[in-house]
């Protein structure tokens, strides 16, 4: 909807963040709001707001890079201040790439889907960022304050190589750790498809 909207073939910044704020309603639930960036790196959100994300790993994926879409590590937002990541893919002038457009996507809402996965009697999911740091967890004090790969105790140094062998690409596999709540967890383990 974004990428093919006809105000895009404008490459005007100031005409698509103005076409942006007019279509908020389009947007889906699933996002906290729409953006589109420039190569300047000055990006225009659907809530009306500018930001410089000259410094954010997708503006580098897809301006510097030539990437045609890419999702980001988890960040905290320079608009909301919430923990959020990016969906982002290239707006495209025939082969030159002139911009981007991003859906930023509340870390609560990857939270909320982890949080309904039930295996057995104690059994639950928790996802890890690719640096390791904790996204998704039955504990709350580990999400986004707790890095599985570098932030461990001394009893629990397994997890940091489960965390690991997590963030590699196309792995997946299971292992079993000294557990958090119990002597013995089993870490059953898969990449999510596309990050």
């Amino acid at each position: 909807y974004y990428v093919n909207a006809d105000v895009m073939k404008t490459g005007s910044e100031e005409e698509i963040g103005a076409w942006l704020v007019a279509h908020e309603n389009k947007r889906s639930s699933d996002f906290d709001y729409i953006m589109f960036c420039g190569p300047e790196g000055v990006a225009y959100t659907d809530l009306g707001k500018r930001t410089d994300v000259k410094d954010r790993s997708y503006f580098k994926a897809i301006m510097q890079d030539g990437n045609v879409s890419f999702i980001d590590d988890p960040v905290i937002s320079k608009t909301t201040g919430q923990a959020v990541f990016h969906v982002t893919r290239a707006v495209k002038s025939g082969t030159k790439t002139i911009g981007f457009i991003a859906g930023v996507v509340n870390v609560n809402y990857i939270t909320t889907i982890s949080d309904t996965v039930k295996l057995g009697k104690t059994g639950y999911a928790w996802i890890v960022s690719g640096d390791g740091t904790v996204l998704a967890h039955k504990n709350k004090d580990f999400v986004m304050k707790k890095n599985f790969i570098n932030d461990v105790s001394d009893d629990h140094k397994d997890i940091s190589i489960v965390a690991s062998a997590m963030t590699k690409p196309g792995v997946s596999g299971y292992t079993w750790i000294n557990g958090l709540d119990s002597k013995k967890d089993l870490v059953t383990y898969v990449n999510i498809p596309g990050k």
